[in-house]
């Protein structure tokens, strides 16, 4: 690989989140196997040091994770890589740490890898026969993440093809643009 950019790939998607507690928390060398994404490392320090965490914040505390309690925790991770260098680097992923599902939105192409038995993502299972209750479960997974956006990405009839459509940007651009230049 010549560089390294966040992408739905396990290759670039996939670290593992090493947390060590404060003794005081009496629970050490323990392996959760829920998926984590790094917006929950801000709320988890922040519980751990006993400070509220605000409703805005996107993650969610581990905390509770680390001391073996699960009931609660998100099924799948939501992750999305804006277009960098090339339109078809765009893309919306879910994964449970078994199965992925990638939608690349400019080609208007999906991705499904059984992550346990292709752990380098070789086989696209989207095609396969056997897989296909399986896709639409991911498919109707990213639907709801992404219609409350209202950004065009999904409608009635499920995700729309970003292809020729302009750029998204943040719905703070406007702003952040005229912070610098004013």
């Amino acid at each position: 690989m010549r560089n390294k950019r966040p992408n739905a790939y396990e290759g670039s998607a996939h670290i593992p989140m090493i947390v060590k507690l404060p003794a005081s928390f009496g629970r050490q060398k323990q392996t959760v196997d829920e998926p984590v994404t790094l917006q929950d490392i801000m709320p988890t320090v922040l519980e751990a040091a006993g400070v509220p965490v605000p409703h805005s914040v996107d993650g969610s505390s581990m905390v509770n994770l680390m001391l073996g309690k699960s009931d609660g925790w998100r099924s799948y991770v939501h992750g999305e890589h804006s277009t960098c260098y090339a339109e078809e680097q765009e893309m919306q992923y879910l994964t449970d740490g078994q199965m992925k599902y990638v939608w690349l939105p400019r080609l208007h192409e999906e991705q499904l890898f059984d992550l346990e038995s292709d752990p380098m993502e070789l086989c696209d299972l989207k095609a396969h026969p056997d897989k296909q209750q399986e896709l639409l479960k991911w498919r109707q997974r990213l639907i709801d993440e992404l219609a409350p956006r209202n950004a065009g990405l999904t409608d009635e009839m499920g995700l729309v093809s970003q292809a020729g459509k302009p750029y998204m940007t943040s719905p703070n651009y406007k702003k952040r643009i005229e912070a610098v230049s004013g």
